[in-house]
């Protein structure tokens, strides 16, 4: 593309000679899938992948040579979504997959007709046609009642689509999720005894447990969210002496120029200050899982940290304020940037809050 801009087209043509798409992808293994170091990705460098790649060069190639991205074949865009569908795709590769994809749009507005057909399947396996919106980018709505959408291209350009629902579940899931990773959770009280039922005002202990299920995924970065049920409110742990010390220290540090230092070594020094005078807001983990961030929102936990094959554990606490019956509702863990890496636990049936007893 620089050879392109700087008008050196022979030399822009013979290095694009040689550039291939990535069409492997799909024969790898899949814990191996879209890798490109070519092993199993637990770090940072495999989000530069190839999606992240073959999204660029597509980009690069409708802006700069625009002839030769009208003749992709269909197999150049397959892994890139294949990708997708698995969930493989992070926030670095979702942004240069839309830069490509829009720039691909632009290129259609001028390269030919765009004429689809959406139809959609009944129960009674009648079809009935939606109306699409005219423009490159079309969109139609399917009803509740559709089985099946069947979807036609019959324009002169390659086309493809997408089936978005929104909304919630009318059914807490049935089982439990195992993809690369499992979770666990139960309530008890402070002996360790599983509850069903507690009295307003008293103090239930969570415990959540998760592992992955493949040493080739140790050290992946990992979320486990957990959502509170109603009528309860999350305990807070008592403020941290040592770290309110930490943090008057680095206020002090930073008065005091031969504390600080100069370049590298004070920017590093300023980080370990930071991290030390972080402290855990809630909960604590009886493993010694390093937890690296702990967020708590109006209705759910979230706790950031690494995820191992050995099992570990975290317990936090939670406090019964409102008399009735709630539904658990099932905690879920994910990978940061391996997003195929999924866990859920099993519904948690209902926990009881009673009235205090005068």
């Amino acid at each position: 593309s620089t050879y392109k801009m700087l008008k050196q087209d022979q030399l822009a043509d013979s290095v694009l000679r040689d550039f291939r798409f990535n069409v492997s992808a799909e024969s790898k293994k899949q814990d191996e899938r879209n890798d490109a170091l070519g092993g199993a990705r637990n770090n940072g460098w495999w989000i530069c992948d190839d999606v992240c790649r073959d999204s660029g060069a597509l980009y690069l190639l409708v802006r700069h040579f625009p002839e030769r991205a009208k003749k992709l074949p269909e197999g150049a865009f397959t892994p890139m979504l294949t990708a997708l569908t698995m969930f493989q795709n992070t926030t670095i590769t979702s942004a240069n997959l839309l830069l490509a994809l829009d720039a691909w749009t632009g290129l259609a507005e001028t390269s030919g007709s765009t004429k689809f057909r959406v139809d959609e399947i009944l129960k009674d396996k009648s079809v009935r046609e939606l109306a699409l919106s005219s423009g490159v980018v079309q969109r139609a709505s399917f009803t509740p009642d559709a089985m099946k959408l069947a979807v036609r291209n019959q324009g002169s350009l390659m086309g493809f689509y997408v089936a978005e629902a929104s909304g919630f579940d009318v059914e807490p899931p049935a089982g439990d999720l195992r993809e690369g990773a499992e979770i666990l959770r139960e309530y008890t009280d402070a002996s360790g005894k599983l509850l069903t039922s507690v009295t307003q005002g008293d103090e239930v202990y969570v415990h959540l447990k998760f592992r992955g299920l493949n040493r080739t995924f140790d050290g992946i970065g990992m979320a486990v969210v957990d959502l509170l049920p109603g009528g309860f409110d999350l305990v807070l742990n008592p403020p941290n002496a040592a770290a309110n010390s930490n943090e008057s220290q680095r206020a002090l540090r930073r008065d005091t120029p031969s504390e600080e230092g100069d370049g590298e070594e004070g920017e590093s020094r300023e980080q370990e200050d930071e991290a030390d005078s972080w402290w855990l807001p809630f909960g604590n983990s009886p493993t010694n899982w390093d937890v690296q961030y702990a967020d708590m929102r109006e209705d759910r936990i979230v706790l950031y940290g690494i995820l191992e094959s050995k099992a570990n554990e975290f317990v936090y606490k939670i406090r019964a304020t409102s008399v009735g019956t709630y539904t658990l509702p099932p905690a879920y863990a994910e990978g940061l940037y391996r997003r195929d890496i999924r866990a859920r636990s099993l519904p948690g049936g209902k926990l009881t809050v009673t009235p205090v007893k005068k």
